[in-house]
């Protein structure tokens, strides 16, 4: 394409227009420029307004004869009216820019991946439905209600464990999150071993269901692994700090929460399967305490039959004979205050003088003064009575660093 050659002094500018393959004029800027040396020169500035051209890609020629400059932006625009002519000649149904955009993409990708390659990566990765965090949350606890049927506790649990991700992250999308921002919801500056592997266990149910779900591919902390745990011996009791706990709660008020104690300390069930949550909230249809109607003190092996357990499969646990007189004397109470019941709880773990309470430290003492005074039964039998495995109770409950003596010398505590 001839053009009207224009000289130009030094300092003067001029703008040649060209069109580029896909049809977009670009301007060439020249300017006349004097060099150190004082040769003078025709500077040639071009850029291209074409998705995916970096800054360091755009044009900056120069030339000592203004023909030149002619000649190079002709030769341009030949170069791109060819290419254009190519892609428009082609049998196919994309546009010029989808055509840029797929030659550009190519240039990204290793030899040995194709396009097709790619653009199938994209979509195994890529959920059915985008969901945001904060409505993949809500479908998860929705489903532990109404499908799974958790209990309130557990419900607490997984809201607990998520609550503060949540309000953090609710508006991200689900597929926009990573291992980085989950990790310090996890594991928190401070936070024991056995608490983090509580809140991985949820996280992880988490993910797990939008999986199932099709709103995620896979788990963006598949790789995070629980924490390693030392095993400690069990921390339970002494036989004067039980005789202390006993008769604190048997001079309490009447002894309105003495039935409580007796039951954790002597039968080994679970604080929670116990007040059946009037220990965290008020009675409600959520709350579930044991009852004087589920004993049978009276028989001649007096047993508590319990219905609403951790694991979900009632239990039969033996009353031993002291914890059967105990709660004779306070049959006029609940079992568990309905109300103030953590309020009693506190005042009696006080007056005994058990400043450093554990909460499974009764469930413990019983264990290990149970196996201490029947050395011949096997863990595996303690273990069906108080819920738990054989490797579980030994590992975790039973202190061994008792005698006969003791075990006798505990289960004989009275008021």
């Amino acid at each position: 394409m001839k053009r009207k050659i224009k000289e130009l002094k030094v300092g003067d500018s001029d703008v040649i227009r060209v069109k580029n393959r896909e049809g977009h004029k670009v301007p060439f800027r020249v300017v006349r420029i004097k060099l150190g040396n004082d040769k003078l020169k025709y500077r040639v500035q071009w850029s291209e307004p074409i998705k995916g051209i970096k800054k360091k890609d755009r044009g900056d020629k120069r030339f000592n004869e203004r023909w030149e400059v002619e000649s190079f932006v002709s030769k341009w625009e030949e170069d791109e009216s060819a290419i254009a002519g190519k892609y428009t000649n082609r049998p196919t149904t994309l546009t010029q820019q989808q055509l840029k955009d797929a030659e550009y993409a190519i240039g990204l990708l290793p030899d040995q991946v194709t396009l097709q390659q790619s653009a199938q990566f994209y979509l195994d990765g890529s959920p059915d439905e985008n969901k945001s965090v904060q409505e993949a949350y809500d479908a998860w606890m929705n489903s532990g209600k109404e499908e799974e049927n958790l209990r309130k506790v557990s419900l607490d649990d997984r809201k607990n464990s998520l609550r503060t991700f949540v309000k953090k992250y609710g508006w991200q999308s689900l597929i926009g999150v990573n291992e980085k921002m989950v990790r310090p919801f996890i594991f928190k500056p401070g936070r024991k071993s056995q608490t983090a592997i509580g809140y991985l266990s949820n996280f992880k149910a988490f993910f797990n269901f939008c999986i199932k779900r099709e709103w995620l591919k896979k788990s963006p902390i598949h790789h995070l692994s629980k924490p390693k745990i030392d095993i400690k011996v069990p921390e339970i009791l002494t036989v004067e700090e039980a005789r202390r706990l006993i008769e604190a709660a048997s001079a309490h008020r009447d002894g309105i929460i003495l039935a409580y104690f007796s039951i954790a300390l002597f039968c080994g069930i679970r604080p929670a399967e116990i007040h059946g949550g009037l220990m965290r909230s008020k009675a409600s249809k959520e709350t579930r305490p044991i009852t004087w109607e589920d004993m049978e003190l009276d028989s001649e092996n007096p047993v508590i039959r319990l219905t609403r357990t951790k694991g979900r499969r009632p239990r039969i646990v033996p009353i031993p004979p002291n914890c059967v007189a105990l709660l004779r004397s306070v049959k006029q109470h609940p079992i568990f205050p309905k109300k103030n019941g953590r309020t009693r709880f506190k005042e009696v773990i006080a007056k005994a003088g058990l400043t450093d309470w554990i909460n499974d430290c009764c469930r413990h003492s019983w264990a290990s003064y149970y196996y201490a005074s029947n050395p011949s039964q096997a863990p595996d039998m303690i273990a069906r009575v108080a819920g738990n495995s054989g490797w579980v109770l030994e590992q975790h409950y039973i202190n061994p660093k008792l005698s006969k003596t003791d075990g006798e010398e505990f289960f004989q505590l009275s008021v």
